[in-house]
C-alpha cells in the first residue's frame, strides 16, 4: 500500500498537534508548515507555498483559526476581514491548490476544523461565529462536488477541548 501524505495546518499545539501526532502513529507521512512557511493571513504566502509543495498531499486537515473575542462595537471591519481570511478564504484557497491531485487519484480526504460556535454562538463571537458557519456551509457544498471523485470531505465542530 502505498503510504499516505498529510498536511496539517496549526499543529504547533493543541488540536493540531495531537492530530498530526495520531497521523504520524498510523505511519503516515506529515507536513505541519510553521507560520514563516505558511502565513494563512496572507494569501500571497498560500499562493507561494503551493506553488512550491511539490509533495502530493492525499489528507488534508485546515486546522489552524483565529479567535477574537468581542462584541460588535469592539471589532473592526479588518477584525472581520483577518478572521474571514484565516478561518475560511485560506481553508479554501489549501483545498482549491490541492483537490486536483486527489480528484486526478480518485482519492483525497480533507478535513476542516470548524467549531461548535460555528452552529450556536453568544455575545462576543458574532464574527468567529460566522466565520465557523461559513467553513461548514463551504465544506457541505464541495462534499457534494467531490463526492464522485472519492474525495471526502467533512468538517469536525469541537466545543471546549482540554488540550
Amino acid at each position: 500500500m502505498k503510504k499516505k501524505t498529510a498536511l496539517v495546518t496549526g499543529a504547533s499545539r493543541g488540536i493540531g498537534k495531537s492530530i498530526k501526532e495520531s497521523l504520524l502513529n498510523e505511519q503516515i507521512e506529515v507536513f505541519s508548515p510553521s507560520r514563516n512557511e505558511l502565513d494563512l493571513s496572507s494569501s500571497e504566502s498560500i499562493d507561494n507555498f503551493l506553488t512550491n509543495l511539490s509533495t502530493p498531499v492525499d489528507i488534508l486537515v485546515n486546522n489552524a483559526g483565529i479567535l477574537k473575542v468581542g462584541r460588535y462595537n469592539e471589532l473592526s471591519s479588518d477584525d472581520f476581514q483577518e478572521i474571514l481570511q484565516i478561518n475560511v478564504v485560506a481553508p479554501f484557497k489549501l483545498i482549491s491548490g490541492i483537490v486536483e491531485s486527489m480528484k486526478r487519484k480518485k482519492f483525497g480526504r480533507i478535513i476542516n476544523i470548524s467549531s461548535i460556535w460555528g452552529q450556536k454562538s453568544r455575545e462576543g463571537r458574532s464574527i468567529y461565529s460566522s466565520s465557523k458557519a461559513a467553513l461548514d456551509a463551504l465544506t457541505k457544498s464541495l462534499a457534494l462536488e467531490f463526492a464522485s471523485y472519492n474525495v471526502l470531505i467533512n468538517s469536525v465542530a469541537p466545543g471546549y477541548v482540554d488540550t
